[in-house]
């Protein structure tokens, strides 16, 4: 089933303060005040992957399969890691992927998509 196909639904502020006491969105302890409504405003790690998308293409994770995992499958030279603790240039041309501090445990008929229209990728 394509996730195009698939009719959504935006999460409340209320939806997503449960899924965060129900442990299915897991954070950092100050992870309530990051909701604002209707979204989850998430937050970046302390690292950073390099993806050479010019000899593999999109990077694009299977369902059923994590980010992580499918990163894995990369061989070494097209996903570079970087600690960014001290700051980090981004560049024109390259393709970064920025893991984030939260993880959401999604049930088998939940998907997250980004919105197209939010500054910073709001979820949900």
């Amino acid at each position: 089933m394509s996730l195009e196909k698939t009719l959504g639904i935006c999460l409340a502020s209320p939806q997503i303060r449960q899924k965060i006491e129900q442990e299915e969105i897991i954070g950092s302890s100050d992870l309530l005040s990051q909701i604002q409504p209707p979204s989850l405003e998430p937050t970046i790690g302390n690292e950073v992957f390099i993806l050479d998308t010019e000899s593999e293409g999109v990077f694009r994770p299977q369902q059923q399969e994590t980010v992580y995992r499918t990163l894995l499958k990369l061989p070494f030279r097209q996903r570079q890691r970087k600690i960014i603790d001290d700051g980090f240039q981004l560049n024109k041309g390259f393709t970064y992927l920025f893991p984030l501090q939260e993880r959401v445990i999604l049930r088998q008929d939940e998907y997250i998509k980004a919105s197209p229209k939010a500054v910073w990728e709001d979820f949900f």
